[in-house]
């Protein structure tokens, strides 16, 4: 297997799973988290005929971890590493770890109300922790007491608060230090132009020509949504002249389109990025990240009822993250287009889209998992109070529930 940073905590961690159930890895980006160590699960004992199944934030993320994973024990994938995301599935009765995303675990759960032949549940990025993460991790703990005694539950991720989390799930803690390269960060706030600070797409194109001659590799630029992509490309796109392939990563684009934007170029290719880029995938050939510091949150809107997308500034714990895709397979350099003071300003941990978020599809799932007693679950946040009494009334008014909810 790849030598990675987090090789020398792998036989603690047989260890510890031999005599605990619970486990907190915590390794920086490009430690080896995703690749080595499930593989390395392997060798573990209780495992015998069972799978492990690695959960991935986002379907590209579980795609690409999957494949390389199949890669690194020169087999295909299907064999014994499966991908099941909403879009594609490629299992087998062979599979000895399967790679899932966060939704597709809280289907599985709920459908089956069991979790045959898993072994161990693997939360890999929990930082990026959203709604399905949580009900995810609360319906496995509810396996794990009632169906699973044996059933292993694994949170990985670089940046989190790991002993308050240590502390509420009863789990033991493995710290593996340093990443694979180093990033240098320089910070350049918006200059004023006309006495008004410079819109974000002239701050992207000012920082891309300040790196193009002085930098090698491929560019990743992180913006909040598809609007500021669109924007930023349009003033990106004279660079194709240059032999520059100028891409988006977005959501919104198919499945190919995403897999186009990741494959290797001969040519130098500058992409501009959803936080879709910011965890588990590995883009080969960045070197320099582009930071504008924001993101798109989901944010109830109570007027309407619902939710609605929300430009915010990202959190410390987000913004590292994203550093760190400059370091993957080389050193490398992290622009953020904000000053010093403004990066220690920000709050170190997201807000969880737990508190944030309509609660309604959350109560819906409790109700059929067989429990609305939010303190019959394991959560580390819990939905605001008035908004879930309001998903509670809705299901009753829909006559999903019954008057004693």
């Amino acid at each position: 297997m790849t030598t990675l940073p987090i090789q020398h905590i792998l036989p603690q961690l047989l260890a510890d799973l031999e005599a605990y159930s619970r486990l907190i890895v915590q390794a920086p980006p490009g430690a080896g988290k995703s690749t080595l160590l499930p593989l390395y699960l392997l060798k573990s004992t209780w495992l015998e005929d069972g799978q492990i199944w690695l959960l991935e934030p986002r379907r590209l993320a579980a795609e690409q971890v999957a494949r390389r994973l199949a890669q690194t024990i020169n087999e295909d994938l299907g064999n014994s590493i499966g991908l099941m995301t909403g879009e594609f599935s490629k299992v087998s009765s062979t599979n000895k770890i399967v790679v899932m995303t966060e939704g597709i675990l809280s289907q599985r759960l709920l459908n089956e109300n069991d979790i045959p032949n898993c072994k161990a549940i693997v939360f890999d990025e929990y930082h990026e922790r959203n709604v399905q993460t949580d009900l995810g991790l609360a319906l496995s703990m509810q396996c794990q007491e009632y169906l699973s005694e044996d059933l292993k539950i694994v949170l990985m991720s670089a940046t989190l608060d790991s002993q308050l989390l240590a502390d509420k799930l009863q789990a033991n803690t493995i710290t593996s230090e340093g990443r694979s390269f180093e990033v240098a960060i320089e910070y350049l706030p918006a200059p004023l132009i006309q006495n008004r600070p410079a819109l974000l797409s002239q701050q992207v194109t000012a920082a891309v020509r300040q790196v193009l001659p002085t930098q090698v590799g491929d560019i990743l630029i992180f913006l909040p949504g598809v609007k500021e992509i669109r924007q930023c490309i349009d003033n990106l796109e004279h660079l194709q002249e240059q032999s520059i392939k100028v891409v988006p990563l977005h959501g919104q684009l198919t499945w190919d389109q995403q897999r186009d934007a990741m494959a290797p170029s001969t040519h130098r290719k500058i992409i501009l990025a959803t936080d879709i880029a910011k965890t588990s995938i590995t883009l080969e050939k960045v070197t320099v990240v582009i930071d504008s510091g924001l993101e798109r949150q989901a944010q109830y809107n109570v007027r309407q009822a619902m939710d609605e997308l929300v430009t915010v500034k990202a959190s410390q714990d987000s913004l590292i993250q994203r550093t760190g895709r400059a370091g993957r397979v080389q050193a490398g350099i992290c622009i953020r287009l904000f000053s010093e003071e403004d990066y220690f300003s920000r709050n170190e941990f997201s807000d969880k889209s737990i508190t944030l978020c309509d609660s309604s599809q959350l109560a819906l799932n409790f109700a059929s998992w067989g429990s609305l007693d939010l303190d019959d679950y394991f959560l580390m946040d819990k939905p605001e109070t008035k908004r879930w009494q309001t998903s509670l009334e809705l299901l009753q008014q829909l006559q999903i529930t019954d008057n004693q909810v």
